[in-house]
């Protein structure tokens, strides 16, 4: 049994039954009495092992205090005996509650050689992981009832931590099959996904739909200038701030591939499309990631180059037409010298 899934806490109000249960559960196993005799080693301290690890309280509320400081150190008890009766303050059964309201996994064993309350009236206040036991009690059976509630209470807490485990790795899956590894954004098969609910959205709602293509320029010659790494981090850096333009929780950024963004715009005109063009070719610009020094270029610095359209989508129009119809725009704002905004109106 392991340290965490040991620790027990008493609360009763009379000293002789607390020191009854100290001398029973804080004796070592079978295996480890002896230990000084058989020069074994012993656990951190010199103290020969124990089995239990036990608390104790003489009232409901220092009981509850107790769980509460365990919980909050994330050393949690695994199994409270209670006496049923404890005047005065709170019974048993309020103590109870209050404990697993606090910890709602911590095993509840009431004891007590007479209740005001029936087993079932126990059982239906109280649920799951709930025993009695008679007062005077045998140390066997203490023992016993101590050994497989921990048990039981290990086991269900690897459960929990398995489910976690498994809900955790789910979400990692899920960010790994929809966003881009380098830049953290959406990846290519997001937005192959999610153009395609985004064009039936704004058919069946006759909205306008904007998409941007974005490509860096000159991003080769960067490269090949400062190497791999630094190519890395200025895509991540121009990614981050492709990222922060688009404010609306429908607006979403995806990597198209290489050097290339899409933005996607839903329920946004001609204008909005490319005010928030705009806005990103010049925040980009103010990156100041610059080219090797004394190199001949046409700007200092990395630029970007953008194809914007905003079209209600009619039944006959493929899901891809507004990215192809922006890739186009892109194809004519490179032409025309980089670093500018070119929209589908513009180019007919």
């Amino acid at each position: 049994m392991s340290a965490k899934s040991n620790r027990i806490l008493v609360i009763d109000d009379e000293p002789k039954i607390v020191q009854v249960y100290l001398k029973i559960l804080d004796e070592p196993p079978f295996e480890f009495r002896g230990l000084e005799e058989l020069n074994l080693p012993k656990q951190e301290g010199g103290s020969p092992q124990r089995e239990f690890v036990v608390a104790t309280a003489a009232q409901g509320e220092e009981g509850v205090a107790l769980v509460e400081d365990a919980a909050h150190r994330g050393e949690p008890f695994a199994v409270a005996f209670i006496d049923i009766r404890m005047p005065p303050g709170w019974d048993g059964l309020e103590t109870a509650k209050r404990i697993r309201e606090v910890d709602e996994s911590i095993y509840i064993i009431f004891v007590s050689a007479y209740s005001d309350y029936s087993t079932d009236q126990i059982s239906q206040e109280m649920g799951k992981n709930t025993l009695m036991m008679d007062k005077p009690f045998r140390a066997d059976v203490l023992k016993q009832m101590a050994r497989s509630c921990c048990a039981s209470w290990a086991y269900e807490r690897s459960l929990i931590e398995t489910q976690e485990q498994l809900r955790r790795l789910s979400v990692q899956l899920s960010e790994q099959a929809t966003h881009d590894g380098l830049t953290q954004i959406y990846n290519r098969h997001y937005l192959d996904l999610q153009i395609v609910s985004e064009m039936g959205r704004a058919r069946r709602e006759l909205q306008p739909l904007g998409v941007l293509m974005i490509d860096v320029d000159w991003f080769k010659v960067y490269n090949d200038q400062h190497g791999h790494l630094a190519g890395d981090e200025a895509l991540k850096k121009i990614a981050a701030e492709v990222n922060m333009h688009p404010h609306r929780p429908a607006d979403f950024v995806a990597r198209y591939g290489g050097e290339e963004f899409c933005v996607v715009l839903p329920n946004t005109d001609m204008n909005g499309v490319a005010r928030v063009a705009e806005q990103i070719r010049c925040s980009i610009e103010c990156l100041r990631l610059a080219f090797a020094e004394g190199a001949s270029m046409p700007s200092p610095w990395l630029t970007v180059s953008i194809g914007g359209v905003s079209k209600i989508p009619v039944a006959k129009d493929d899901d891809y037409l507004l990215i192809d119809l922006a890739d186009r725009q892109l194809y004519r704002a490179k032409g025309a010298g980089k670093n500018r905004v070119v929209m589908e109106q513009e180019a007919q």
